[in-house]
């Protein structure tokens, strides 16, 4: 007897031609996701429920009948989900088959080669079906070469010049835009100072820059401008009409120039971030971006009301900065401030190093490509120390400036030779004040081997050639260097000091001064 198969001419049921068909059924089957679990009762949770006030309620049958609620509840949202990942899968599937499609229409033109269009779509639509699938990230495709060919034409990396001589030799050329650098410092170190002269030269120079600042006020900041503008400060404190009028018209000469207040404004750094790049647009603002946030201890960024501690608000706002260099391609320039350490020490032993000094937050260091910590040089007024003791594309080192305090500017005083442990109380402090006697003559032979030794080669040989104790020798040296005495005339890169005549040169050393500094050695 034939079955209904057999009439047609087909292999019979039991036929082995069947079980590789039948196995692949069976695994598909095995694969297929199981069927929902029915619902509960929602009656008799309800009822139970409703009687839980009853005196004779039984609470022990509600209770399991929530707890048997729950998982129906947790399933059901699953599958929906999985239903929802499933749908945006299937749209980018969708739209990859059209693109192979259109590339398939288009024929061999191309010699069989993706053009980079067609490359572009399959690979956007691929990531975003993965994504939808919970699918993991290895399977992204990462092509680094890719990376780098696509910076073919891209132009080079922008240097933002800065007013100061030496910054500039230390960063090739100015800070890499696109990167975050940190101005560090004790409390009236001159951080804002030095920040505000960065943003202002930078606007002069035709980049749109934003200042968002929180320690200090806008109109302290305006204040600040107006002095580098050569208004007096105390007609600005006092607020007379003809310097204010003065200060308004030099800030419509740099419309790209923009001041945040971050308390008045109610706006955090991402929104600063977001109307300088509008600024920027709207300027033309063709060489660059640079945003100043002051400081990063008490700037405000988005989610910050969910920080917890001091640590965790200063890893957000750096975590922020970074990310707003790396989206927009500006410049960031935060000050911050240094833990205590680092700057109420009295030995240099006991100081924490400056890239470990700034405070609440050890990712600070991690963030910056470069950092700058300044510190004041006790003895000498209006002038600071800047060690570099971090740079990723260029020098690192120190170099001193000198405050201008009417004009609420720096001016650039040279670098600063290496320095040994024992010399760092000089720059401290830590010693004999400015007037002492026998610094004086200290310093009085080192003018001496400067005018008999012009274009010396470093520190090194102009200590050797004073001839007393090098402690107090280099001392001397740097005293010298951060008056302004001596001049720093580098050829290939070394150095070479001469001495800078003042208006009216001290007499050499007597030869009783000279018997008396030997006796010291």
């Amino acid at each position: 007897m034939r079955t209904p198969r057999d009439a047609q001419g087909d292999a019979p049921a039991n036929d082995t031609r069947d079980a590789p068909r039948a196995a692949q059924l069976r695994s598909v089957m095995a694969t297929r996701p199981a069927p929902p679990e029915p619902d509960p009762d929602w009656n008799a949770i309800g009822s139970a429920l409703e009687s839980i006030d009853a005196p004779n309620a039984n609470h022990r049958a509600a209770v399991e009948a929530v707890v048997d609620l729950l998982p129906a509840i947790d399933a059901r949202q699953a599958q929906q989900a999985e239903r929802a990942a499933q749908a945006r899968a299937r749209e980018h599937m969708l739209a990859l088959r059209a693109v192979v499609a259109e590339r398939c229409a288009a024929g061999r033109a191309a010699g069989g080669e993706i053009d980079d269009k067609t490359r572009a779509a399959l690979r956007k639509h691929l990531a975003a079906a993965s994504k939808a699938l919970g699918m993991p990230e290895r399977l992204r495709r990462i092509d680094s070469t890719e990376r780098v060919k696509n910076r073919i034409g891209a132009g080079p990396l922008l240097h933002v010049p800065t007013p100061l001589k030496t910054l500039n030799e230390f960063t090739r050329g100015g800070i890499i835009a696109g990167r975050v650098c940190v101005i560090g410092g004790a409390p009236d170190a001159g951080k804002t100072s030095l920040a505000v002269q960065l943003a202002h030269h930078a606007a002069l120079h035709g980049y749109a820059v934003a200042i968002h600042c929180v320690d200090e006020d806008s109109e302290g900041i305006d204040c600040r401008i107006g002095q580098a503008c050569g208004i007096a400060l105390e007609h600005l404190e006092q607020r007379k009409p003809e310097a204010l009028r003065e200060l308004a018209y030099h800030l419509e000469q740099v419309p790209n120039l923009m001041i945040v207040d971050q308390d008045e404004d109610d706006m955090t750094i991402e929104d600063t971030a977001d109307a300088l790049v509008d600024l920027g647009m709207r300027h033309g603002c063709s060489p660059g971006l640079v945003l100043v946030i002051d400081s990063l201890q008490t700037a405000r960024a988005r989610g910050i009301e969910n920080a917890h501690t001091a640590k965790d608000r200063a890893d957000m706002v750096t975590a922020a900065a970074k990310s707003i260099a790396r989206r927009t391609g500006a410049l960031v320039i935060i000050t911050s401030e240094l833990a205590r350490g680092a700057y109420r020490a009295r030995t240099a032993k006991d100081r924490i190093e400056p890239m470990a000094a700034f405070k609440e937050s050890g990712a600070i260091e991690y963030a910056m490509t470069i950092g700058l910590v300044l510190t004041n040089v006790k003895g000498e007024a209006n002038v600071v120390r800047v060690d570099v003791p971090k740079n990723k594309r260029g020098e690192r080192g120190a170099f001193l400036l000198r405050r201008n305090p009417r004009r609420c500017t720096y001016e650039d005083g040279g670098r600063v030779e290496d320095e040994d442990e024992g010399d760092s109380g000089a720059r401290q402090g830590s010693g004999d004040g400015p007037n002492d006697p026998q610094i004086e003559r200290d310093m009085e032979r080192a003018r001496h081997v400067l005018r008999s030794h012009p274009g010396i080669a470093g520190i090194d040989a102009w200590v050797d050639e004073i001839g007393i104790n090098k402690s107090r020798a280099r001392a001397a040296c740097r005293r010298l260097m951060t008056r302004g005495e001596v001049e720093d005339r580098r050829e290939r890169g070394r150095p070479r000091f001469y001495w800078r005549s003042p208006a009216s040169e001290p007499s050499e050393p007597t030869a009783a001064e000279e018997q008396e500094d030997h006796t010291h050695v």
